[in-house]
């Protein structure tokens, strides 16, 4: 889920406690066609996201601390109307691959979520429903607790973090494995992030905010993928505003998330690096009828955004929405 930054952990923050990663998760709630709650490379109900996530981050290159490369003519543009790619159960903090062919998520109830993966053969088909990643579940410091999720393009990389109190920081820990049939392993602890945090493509910078202390969307950039992550600092322009589970675009410019206690699904913009982000901009064409939204990854090349939906019936699905 480190396409662009996954989430980290970040669904869909309807729930206070979906999946704090892609990184949140709450129960759901009653919303009038919007979306209520939500978390990144983390997950949809608000409990977690894409840090890794997110999933839900922000590209950066270079390690750059705001984030971004700088203007990019792909990352712009509004999304088509989303499609389900997965449902059934309880997913969140969805993290796709730079191929559009693998997909990490979480699925189940609060403290019994799973790490999974699913396969396709083509982007135009929907995913099946994965299967688990026991290296990841078995993995004592995340057994009984939430959890967030994100992966690196190449899908070679994940990075976990799992939490009991959404509100404070939780230990973010990448594994690696050398190829896609292999299991992932020696996992490190690289900092200590937010539930709701989200991973750059490169997986040099976080994005993240807590739920309810310090409101303003924060960012944290290291110089190399063996280095820790240091303590997090505001976003110019985002030091009153808080986006849950946020996903950045690659050129830094873009950052989609969950806004603020309603959780609403956003995004913000700013024309350049050099300027703060501006107003946030709701996504209502995206959220259509669905109750809540959340835990959002952005591709690589910026075309493609994935992210947790529940309607009214709570039936949980990860869409995907094209550029």
């Amino acid at each position: 889920m480190l396409g662009p930054v996954k989430r980290f952990f970040f669904a869909s923050l309807a729930w206070a406690c979906l999946n704090c990663g892609s990184t949140d998760t709450q129960e759901p709630q009653s919303g009038s066609g919007g979306a209520q709650q939500t978390g990144s490379g983390g997950s949809a109900d608000g409990s977690g996201g894409r840090t890794t996530g997110s999933g839900g981050a922000a590209e950066g290159s270079g390690g750059d601390a705001s984030g971004g490369a700088g203007p990019d003519e792909a990352c712009s543009g509004a999304f088509g109307s989303p499609r389900v790619i997965l449902s059934g159960g309880r997913v969140n903090s969805p993290a796709l691959s730079a191929d559009n062919l693998e997909l990490f998520y979480i699925m189940g109830e609060s403290s019994e979520e799973s790490f999974m993966v699913s396969r396709r053969n083509s982007a135009d088909e929907a995913f099946p429903e994965g299967v688990a990643l026991p290296e990841l579940n078995d993995f004592p410091a995340c057994v009984g607790l939430d959890k967030t999720l994100d992966a690196s393009a190449d899908g070679l990389r994940v990075y976990v973090s799992c939490y009991a109190n959404i509100d404070l920081y939780t230990e973010l820990y990448q594994f690696e494995r050398p190829d896609r049939d292999a299991l992932f392993a020696n996992p490190t602890e690289v900092g200590r992030v937010f539930a709701s945090s989200g991973i750059s493509v490169d997986e040099l910078t976080l994005v993240g905010a807590r739920f309810t202390s310090d409101i303003a969307t924060s960012t944290s950039t290291r110089t190399a993928l063996d280095r820790r992550f240091p303590d997090p600092h505001p976003l110019p322009g985002l030091e009153n505003q808080a986006i849950f589970s946020p996903t950045l675009s690659r050129d830094g410019l873009e950052l989609y998330g969950a806004l603020g206690t309603e959780k609403t699904f956003a995004v913000v913009r700013r024309p350049d690096l050099d300027t703060p982000f501006g107003t946030p901009e709701p996504l209502t064409h995206l959220i259509g009828d669905l109750m809540t939204v959340g835990a959002p990854d952005l591709s690589d090349d910026c075309r493609t955004l994935v992210f947790v939906g529940v309607d009214y019936a709570i039936q949980w699905a990860i869409y995907q929405a094209e550029r």
